[in-house]
């Protein structure tokens, strides 16, 4: 069984990271397996398995032709008997160009509420489904998979609901080597308590929220952001206008790598999404054993359930106070971490293999 993970772009994001993990878990079991990203980003995954068809982003209807024209000839070339897809646009993209390289098994990923895609690509992935494009579609999420509700049947009958998984293992909290110097190349004070979130600075992720419920946090308390995006240059203005420069940290695009040596530096985890599909950053940090908070949105009430906090994600007032709170108590940090690491377990990879290898041929 030969398989190609399709992504479209290369960054450290939730998609990128589910297809490079699975890819890498599908070839322990003995599965040809391979990563294909169809432009860079942002350059963090690397090996003989993982492939780019362009080093930037593309624009404009000739790029789009050049890269489903590339797609085609690497598909070909490769021969696999299964392309899986992740994100909307790879889905389409993906699946057209198997499509026409003839490929006998076409998955897609659904990774966000349908609600959220750009119009006309929902009318293509509709198509897509309806008229047999796709052979097998997967939900990340019950939360996704319920807002194809109003899809007809033929679509439906496709799609069943994988979660998504990480090894565990592998954020278990142990002792953080090189913590201190981390700490003091970036301006950090050692003693601070440490707030931590993870995303793209994008409005989806919602970081703003954080930043104005910093102005009435606890002056001991920290907040790291890992991750970068178009929002950055306007949180760094914020910054400077309302005096928290010593007090949050965008740290940029941290890799997936490192991602578990962050996370074993804070206290609790942060994460005020508007919608999500699912949440890898929060499964991680419950596998750190960090307490969480997060929005109160559908996907949270799935994923973190009764083992966080989950808050309106409008309201900044709100989020300070239960900081505020959060940080006075230890009692309530160490039950909120037992039931943090005790959730992360249902999310274990091999569950995720399993559910996708049952979908291959």
């Amino acid at each position: 069984m030969k398989v190609l993970h399709i992504v479209t772009q290369m960054e450290a994001g939730g998609a990128q990271g589910a297809a490079v993990r699975l890819s890498r878990e599908m070839k322990k079991e003995g599965i040809d397996s391979s990563v294909c990203f169809l432009y860079i980003k942002r350059e963090c995954y690397f090996g003989d398995d993982i492939f780019s068809l362009f080093k930037k982003p593309i624009s404009g209807f000739f790029d789009y032709i050049k890269l489903v024209m590339a797609l085609v000839f690497f598909i070909r070339k490769n021969k696999p008997d299964n392309v899986v897809c992740y994100t909307h646009y790879a889905n389409i993209i993906g699946a057209f160009a198997a499509k026409i390289a003839n490929t006998k098994n076409i998955v897609i990923s659904h990774r966000n509420p349908v609600e959220t895609y750009p119009k006309l690509c929902r009318y293509v992935d509709w198509c897509f489904g309806v008229f047999g494009v796709y052979h097998r579609m997967i939900a990340v999420s019950d939360t996704v998979y319920r807002s194809f509700k109003k899809y007809p049947e033929r679509y439906k009958k496709k799609m069943k609901v994988v979660k998504n998984g990480i090894d565990v293992s592998s954020y278990e909290t142990k002792e953080v080597n090189g913590a201190v110097g981390f700490l003091e190349s970036h301006g950090i004070p050692k003693e601070s308590f440490r707030f931590i979130t993870s995303g793209r600075l994008h409005p989806q992720k919602n970081q703003l929220l954080l930043l104005k419920a910093m102005e009435n946090v606890n002056e001991n308390a920290v907040l790291i952001i890992a991750g970068d995006g178009e929002l950055k240059e306007s949180f760094e203005v914020f910054l400077k206008e309302n005096d928290l420069q010593n007090r949050v940290f965008l740290m940029g695009e941290i890799s997936p790598e490192r991602m578990a040596f962050l996370l074993g530096l804070g206290d609790v985890f942060l994460f005020p999404s508007v919608y999500e599909a699912f949440g890898f950053s929060v499964v991680e940090a419950m596998a750190a054993g960090l307490p969480v908070v997060c929005s109160a949105i559908p996907a949270m009430h799935e994923i973190v359930g009764n083992a966080g906090i989950l808050l309106d994600e409008n309201d900044a007032g709100t989020w300070a106070s239960e900081m505020n709170k959060i940080m006075q108590s230890s009692q309530c940090r160490e039950k909120m971490s037992l039931k943090s690491t005790s959730r992360s377990k249902e999310y274990d990879i091999r569950k995720m293999v399993e559910g996708y290898v049952e979908a291959l041929i």
